[in-house]
């Protein structure tokens, strides 16, 4: 993940989309690499059945 965020030359005041996020990984990672960004919106279906691990302890861990 950090190789591909590394790799994505962001303007000042980016804004980013994850669609299909999961548990935010992705959106973890620009914050941490990314001072051009102002936002991170993530989105992802909340659902035990489809997703064993989705619950909101592990989503917060």
């Amino acid at each position: 993940m950090k190789s591909i965020v590394n790799s994505i030359h962001l303007k000042k005041d980016s804004k980013i989309l994850d669609a299909g996020c999961g548990h935010g990984a992705f959106m973890l990672q620009f914050n941490r690499q990314a001072a051009n960004i102002s936002e991170i919106i993530g989105i992802d279906i909340w659902s035990n059945k489809d997703q064993g691990s989705n619950s909101i302890a592990a989503t917060q861990k």
